[in-house]
């Protein structure tokens, strides 16, 4: 099974937003990475997003 990675963009640069999704995920510690997971695992479109600049909680 191969995972595309995200892409990271930092929030100074995001000047619009039209994407859609069906999760979304606030925070990217272990209970945020675990949901994000399992929602893409059963097929869900997944938005993540997370205030540091890496994950962790």
């Amino acid at each position: 099974m191969t995972t595309e990675l995200p892409e990271v963009v930092p929030a100074a640069e995001v000047t619009e937003w039209s994407d859609e999704t069906d999760v979304l995920v606030i925070g990217f510690g272990i209970a945020g990475g675990s949901a994000a997971l399992e929602a893409a695992r059963a097929g869900a479109r997944v938005i993540l997003l997370e205030r540091a600049a890496e994950y962790g909680g």
